[in-house]
């Protein structure tokens, strides 16, 4: 039987075990059509959350995150299912009971996902991946790819600063390429072979390589051209989308209301300064509103009036706004930017003038961001990380934008919740990269001393 056979088969297994679990625990309470209608919704919004939350990326995720992404998804799904049975007066009236399935199905999510982790990888092995970059400096960049994931084992690392049959030969050996930083006539050549050889490759995009992603192909006199279309101008999506923000902006003003009054209060309590914190910043077409987040550092943290971007361990950072920042909660205020129009629930996050010329200066692609209204939360926010390169942020927020429909930013929403608890989603910049261990020491310096052979 083959690997993506036997993936399915996995996966079918975990939803029929949930779905099992989830009949048991209804047995007794519900039974004939409305089991089945239940049943049915579960199964539904437990495949959407588990897809947005990617809890069956067994290939690009650790163990961990898997099975924290399937909790998610299982409580999301179980609380929906409840409430629609709540509003139809068919739902299970008996807390503990449910508090029972919700943990026999997590325990169920866990024993599954480490379960066929082992099967797969003892039927089928680990997969065998080449990590190839153009330059030295992108070894420290690359070390977190050692333990991508439990499926995939970093073989060998090639600097290319010229593609050879020698180095195409080492890919024979490997089921997955990983591609850095390389020159992109190198890296079609590369490209070309791992097609030729039927070898996966994951690819770090280059601005290019995004704005392609929504291509579609037409012909034109007998040849195939690739239109890259604009999709700025989209008059129902941006009425969808505005009606969304005004809801959810309201919904959650209304359900954060206690937690805004009683975070004020720290703010307040801890040093007597303002509670609220306004700055400018760039939105849609380059327009500067004020945005509003609850303080989180001291009062005169930039005294100086010169920005800079938080790096962790920050002093300027308060005890209180340690925890608001890791909670995410100093972002509340801006559903109030949301209901002015100035920002919407998915986009871009807003930058301040001076940063974003600074940004463009070096990278003129990061104006892309301001086709669009600026974001509480956004593609960069869920898929990246605080300390993410700007340029990066870019090409992920770019991505979006070409990308952009009411299912993605509902996605986009939904994927913030899974972020929130994080704590690599909201860790400062760090400002100087060190080696963290003895064996990536020596792994270093093997290369570099391979390099000035």
């Amino acid at each position: 039987m083959g690997k993506y056979v036997m993936e399915r088969l996995f996966k079918v297994f975990n939803i029929a075990g949930m779905a099992f679990i989830f009949v048991g625990g209804h047995t007794g309470y519900i039974s004939g059509k409305d089991m089945l209608y239940q049943l049915l919704l579960f199964v539904i919004v437990y495949c959407f959350m588990a897809r947005t939350y990617e809890a069956f990326e067994t290939q690009t995720k650790k163990s961990m995150e898997l099975i924290y992404s399937q909790g998610l998804a299982l409580f999301l799904a179980d609380a929906v299912t409840y409430l629609t049975g709540y509003v139809t007066k068919t739902s299970i009236n008996d807390i503990w009971m449910m508090l029972l399935k919700l943990v026999a199905q997590t325990a169920f999510a866990a024993i599954y996902t480490l379960g066929s982790s082992q099967i797969m990888c003892h039927l089928y092995g680990k997969k065998e991946a080449a990590v190839l970059y153009g330059n030295s400096e992108m070894f420290e960049k690359m070390k977190d790819l050692r333990h991508m994931s439990d499926w995939i084992h970093v073989k060998m690392w090639i600097r290319v600063l010229e593609v050879t049959p020698q180095n195409l030969e080492q890919l024979k050996d490997v089921d997955l390429v990983i591609l850095q930083e390389i020159d992109r006539v190198q890296k079609d050549q590369i490209l070309r072979y791992c097609a030729t050889n039927g070898i996966e490759v994951y690819l770090k995009p280059e601005m290019e390589d995004v704005l392609m992603c929504s291509m579609k192909s037409v012909s034109v006199n007998g040849t195939m051209l690739l239109q890259i279309g604009n999709k700025n101008e989209r008059p129902v999506y941006e009425l969808v989308k505005r009606m969304m923000d005004i809801c959810i902006s309201v919904v959650g003003l209304v359900l954060a209301s206690p937690v805004m009054l009683i975070t004020a209060g720290l703010i307040k309590a801890q040093d007597r300064g303002t509670v609220l914190y306004s700055q400018k910043r760039l939105t849609k077409d380059g327009k500067i509103f004020e945005i509003y987040k609850f303080r989180s550092m001291k009062m005169d943290a930039e005294k100086d009036g010169k920005a800079r971007l938080a790096e962790k361990s920050d002093d300027r950072i308060t005890t209180v706004g340690k925890w608001i920042r890791m909670t995410r909660i100093d972002e509340l205020p801006q559903f109030i930017n949301v209901l002015r129009g100035d920002m919407s629930i998915v986009g871009p996050r807003p930058e301040r003038p001076e940063l974003a010329e600074k940004y463009t200066e070096e990278n003129p692609e990061f104006a892309m961001r301001l086709k669009v209204k600026a974001g509480i939360t956004g593609f960069a926010q869920v898929y990246g990380r605080y300390n993410t390169p700007a340029i990066e942020k870019a090409q992920m927020d770019a991505y979006y934008i070409r990308k952009a429909s009411v299912l993605m930013d509902l996605r986009l929403i939904l994927a913030t919740v899974k972020v929130l608890f994080m704590k690599e989603s909201s860790e400062g910049v760090v400002t100087e990269s060190k080696t963290e261990n003895r064996a990536e020491n020596k792994a270093y310096k093997m290369i570099k001393e391979r390099e000035t052979a």
